[in-house]
């Protein structure tokens, strides 16, 4: 496997399905050529040095979008990355 997304995995410490600590231990595991994507609302600070970049998106709501009422599953949502 060259690439692997582990979507929202970041958010399970949140729910007490699994420990940041465990989510460390496959991290520790990785292969030099493998890139992993994980994503979730927060990073928990003993994750940050498994680190090469950090991403942090932050929505903006758009005037006019919530008066007319159709909720965010409708909505277009637009990512813009930008580097510092």
């Amino acid at each position: 496997c060259d690439f692997l997304l582990l979507d929202e995995i970041l958010a399970l410490p949140d729910y007490g399905i699994t420990t940041a600590e465990a989510i460390g231990d496959i991290l520790k595991m990785k292969d030099e050529s493998m890139h992993i994507l994980l994503t979730g609302r927060t990073l928990p600070d003993s994750l940050r040095k498994y680190a090469d970049s950090i991403t942090t998106l932050a929505t903006e709501i758009v005037e006019g979008v919530l008066d007319l009422n159709i909720g965010y599953e409708r909505a277009v949502i637009c990512m813009e990355l930008t580097e510092e």
